[in-house]
């Protein structure tokens, strides 16, 4: 596993090193957010999000003005992310979100009514 960047053992290298260079992902606050059923997304600090599907159905959210930093998929690393945000069964992200624009990571649909965008 150690040459396989794919692999458990790469991806746990990967969060833990995330987590010992970014302050929000050690220290940030927790805050639940909005997402649809199978899934679970929450904000740490003020411009980290996860997200996990989990389940064996694909999964879709919206962003705006982010960036994967790690995924369960490495491929999905460095990806920018700015609309539809979609999770394959099983999957899960680290986004970090941009602070110029008020980004926000939430559950598509038709917004009348829906849950409140984040802003950072």
């Amino acid at each position: 596993q150690q040459d396989d960047p794919a692999s458990v053992l790469s991806l746990c290298r990967s969060l833990i090193d995330l987590r010992r260079r970014t302050v929000d992902l050690r220290l940030g606050a927790y805050r639940r957010l909005a997402s649809p059923p199978g899934t679970w997304v929450w904000l740490r600090g003020d411009r980290h999000v996860v997200a996990l599907n989990l389940s064996d159905e694909a999964a879709s959210l919206e962003a705006d003005h982010g960036k994967v930093l790690v995924g369960t998929d490495p491929e999905r690393t460095g990806e920018r992310l700015d609309g539809e945000v979609p999770l394959g069964p099983w999957e899960g992200i680290v986004v970090s979100l941009s602070l110029a624009t008020g980004a926000g990571l939430r559950p598509p649909g038709p917004g009348a009514g829906g849950p409140p965008r984040l802003h950072a």
